[in-house]
């Protein structure tokens, strides 16, 4: 994880939260929100963020990948898979970009 300026940061949260206090339905700000979130290893709120994209727009499939890789990073790898393959029905080739990381943890965990 790349270390990420702690005033880009501030930023980066002023602006989303700004776009969402002017729309609370803009589902990229919350993605983006999440994203942000991820930087800072703040799993659980950046999972929290793609969740309420999602049921915002749950036609953005870049919001159901980040979706997966906080499932991921919480080791929750089933429901990780399950946003995979609901994305891989809509659009396969931005599903295949999240596969290679669930079947690798996927794998790692049976092997421990």
């Amino acid at each position: 994880m790349h270390c990420v300026p702690a005033e880009t940061t501030r930023n980066q949260f002023r602006n989303y939260d700004a776009a969402i206090r002017l729309n609370p339905e803009n589902a990229i700000a919350r993605n983006n929100l999440g994203v942000a979130y991820l930087k800072l290893n703040k799993n659980k709120e950046g999972l929290a963020a793609f969740q309420r994209a999602t049921t915002l727009d749950p036609r953005i499939g870049e919001i159901h990948v980040n979706l997966a890789r906080a499932y991921l990073r919480l080791g929750n790898k089933d429901a990780a898979f399950a946003e995979y393959t609901s994305l891989r029905a809509h659009d396969a080739a931005l599903a295949k970009s999240i596969y290679e990381d669930i079947f690798r943890a996927r794998i790692l965990n049976v092997r421990h």
